[in-house]
């Protein structure tokens, strides 16, 4: 597969997001959907790439578990990650 180009953003699922909620697919909460080895996608991004739950996904070196699909957010357009806690949220 070739390589794509992504937005990259930090989040913290304990206090994000700010106002709103994020609805995810399966209807998980982010802190389950969002671990040191899993990760939530964008429906966009699941479609770009051919990709479904439960698949894997390579962000530079590193593999993780698809574990939900990002249906609404208020913040989309974002691959997130964050460092302290090691959690993804590609949008």
């Amino acid at each position: 597969m070739d390589p794509l180009l992504v937005s990259l953003k930090a989040v913290d699922p304990e206090k994000y997001p700010f106002y709103g909620a994020v609805v995810l697919a399966p209807s998980i909460p982010l802190t389950q959907a969002l671990t040191d080895s899993t990760v939530a996608v964008g429906d966009d991004l699941l479609l770009r790439l051919h990709l479904k739950v439960g698949d894997s996904i390579k962000l530079g070196t590193e593999t993780f578990k698809i574990a939900a699909a990002v249906l609404l957010s208020r913040q989309r357009g974002y691959l997130e990650r964050l460092l302290s806690r090691q959690k993804l949220l590609f949008l």
